[in-house]
């Protein structure tokens, strides 16, 4: 489906429906096939010569029906232009701009940088995929089971960049990916189809319906401060102790995952012999402010403390960001499974 939404010229959304089978409003008075549209737009004189117009404000109105189902938000990420019938009102939005039928300005979009596209880089934006994930949580299915292949399109769109997916997880840097919470009151996904092999791992978010908070602000220890992705420094860094696997049967054969995004970190933070990855370039930090001390919310004695870099880094594909160490970039060679399915995982520790 993400597909036929990213290929099509246009994607017409009924956003005012109640179902599928709701139509566009308006077409009541053609063929009866629909209800009509009711539109209603004050108009108030200010002196002889100049009136003010009342404007909708869209955004203080209540959720459309549309826009709270869980199938729908791949529609409407990968559409690249949409004529929305929301609200008794159209409007037109593309990559460029937004018109409203209620006016004739022209209002940029800036919405659609944080869109598929933008995640789909060379390098990983794990805040906007943060994002996108606690959007979509929240958003309601008919039948519980289907949270993972309603996003399907999203992690077949961006496994390139983050090595494939494990149960809703990005597998480049899955022990920070383990690190979702809850940010209000959650409620188990259980399967209503009982004929349906579901997967609802309760490690993974989309086990759980509800606001999560996931890895975002976890994964940004690369940050100088001073990137377009982000312009807040990291306040906690993450050491993964363990080494996970996933599993297709409680008993059953252990898949090594690999966390690259760990090791490029390990190999490149604060070396200099080591050679740059292709796209990467090395350099001091002399002109760069420096790196704020972690906010710790444990003590551990054990845990350790990177010293203050001596080199940042940045890529030939937004040179204006820096970085800390290079985040690995997908292998050429590599074969990365879109979503594995695994309702189980494990790992191997010691008692202390």
């Amino acid at each position: 489906m993400a597909a036929i939404f990213a290929n099509a010229s246009v994607t017409i959304i009924a956003s005012d429906g109640e179902d599928a089978n709701s139509g566009l409003r308006g077409l009541h008075d053609i063929s009866g096939i629909s209800g009509s549209r009711s539109v209603t737009q004050g108009v108030h004189p200010l002196t002889r010569d100049a009136t003010i117009l009342e404007m909708p404000m869209l955004g203080d109105m209540e959720p459309t029906t549309w826009s709270k189902r869980g199938w729908t938000y791949q529609e409407a990420l990968f559409s690249k232009r949409k004529i929305i019938f929301e609200h008794n009102w159209v409007r037109w939005e593309c990559q460029c701009a937004v018109w409203n039928e209620f006016n004739d300005t022209i209002s940029k979009n800036l919405d659609y940088g944080s869109g598929i596209l933008s995640l789909a880089t060379e390098v990983p934006d794990v805040i906007k995929l943060s994002e996108m994930v606690q959007e979509y949580n929240i958003r309601l299915l008919t039948f519980p089971e289907d949270i993972l292949p309603a996003f399907s399109g999203i992690t077949s769109a961006l496994s390139h960049t983050y090595d494939g997916f494990i149960s809703g997880l990005p597998v480049l840097l899955f022990h920070i990916g383990l690190l979702w919470k809850p940010d209000s009151t959650l409620r188990r996904r259980m399967p209503v189809k009982s004929e349906v092999s579901a997967c609802l791992p309760s490690w993974s978010w989309a086990g759980w319906h509800g606001q999560v908070l996931c890895w975002g602000r976890l994964a940004t220890d690369f940050f100088t401060g001073m990137s377009k992705k982000s312009s807040l420094p990291f306040g906690e860094r993450v050491f993964p102790l363990v080494q996970w696997s996933w599993l297709e049967k409680q008993n059953g054969t252990r898949t090594h995952i690999r966390d690259r995004w760990y090791e490029y970190k390990e190999k490149f933070w604060n070396k200099f012999g080591t050679t740059s990855p292709s796209g990467w370039t090395r350099h001091h930090t002399v002109s760069l402010p420096p790196l704020p001390a972690p906010i710790l919310l444990w003590s551990q004695e054990s845990l350790p403390t990177p010293e203050d870099p001596l080199y940042f880094y940045t890529h030939e594909s937004e040179p204006e960001s820096k970085f800390w160490y290079p985040l690995p970039s997908p292998e050429a060679s590599q074969h990365t499974k879109t979503q594995i399915v695994a309702p189980f995982i494990s790992c191997k520790t010691r008692r202390g």
